[in-house]
């Protein structure tokens, strides 16, 4: 598992469901996976379960861990000296998701403080409201100049394009991205990858026109939808 040096304290509650044990970031409970864990129930199962069965001998780009509500139902099924590469922005969600990690004694996870982007950059994402409460899972990026003065809600966050992470044994037969509408900027930088490796793309924001000049021409349509997600799968 790739950590920071250290695993970082967090204000949280410990549960568990079915599939495993979580770290959920106190600030978020309110927020709609959050609730759902807490209550022991498994946040999107349908979607989880559809990565599992189409994953087969491949490795899983995630992308939008949140606090690894993902992970353990992920690893779980992944063949021997393969690899989940999670991707987290948010230093409360991306510290969850490392003990969520250390909580389940995943071994085949890599884990990245970072967002997925077009290019190595720095960024500013909305991690709470106006009125101070924290995004979850919904925080998002935002154009610096939309921010106002003094906004506490907003934090700087690194970017990094997938092409420039992944090993180049990686053989990445799903990429996964709940990116709050960044889908678009996290696949410009994950185009060799996709050509390369001609994964299944499940996307929570489809990128129309995006899909139409750079994966229509390889071959990739939608085939379904899964927990809202798009399923675009290349022939």
């Amino acid at each position: 598992m790739t950590t920071s040096p250290k695993l970082t304290p967090v204000d949280c509650t410990l549960c568990e469901n079915a599939l495993g044990r979580y770290c959920v970031p106190l600030s978020s409970r309110h927020r709609p996976a959050s609730a759902k864990v807490l209550r022991g129930e498994v946040w999107e199962l349908e979607t989880i379960e559809f990565m599992r069965q189409h994953i087969g001998d491949r490795e899983i780009v995630h992308a939008g861990m949140f606090f690894g509500d993902f992970l353990p139902g992920l690893a779980q099924t992944m063949a021997p000296g393969r690899s989940i590469y999670g991707f987290e922005p948010n230093p409360e969600n991306y510290a969850c998701a490392q003990w969520t990690v250390l909580l389940n004694g995943l071994s085949n996870v890599r884990m990245h403080h970072s967002g997925l982007g077009a290019r190595s950059s720095k960024a500013f994402m909305r991690v709470a409201s106006g009125e101070g409460l924290a995004m979850g899972g919904g925080s998002r990026i935002v154009d610096v100049a939309s921010i106002p003065v003094g906004d506490a809600g907003i934090t700087a966050v690194e970017l990094i394009a997938l092409d420039d992470v992944l090993p180049s044994t990686a053989d990445i037969g799903i990429v996964q991205l709940d990116l709050e509408g960044y889908e678009r900027t996290a696949l410009t930088g994950a185009m060799r990858t996709i050509r390369r490796c001609r994964p299944m793309l499940i996307l929570e924001t489809l990128p129309a026109d995006f899909v139409g000049a750079h994966l229509q021409p390889l071959g990739y349509a939608q085939t379904t939808t899964v927990c809202s997600n798009a399923v675009l799968v290349a022939n």
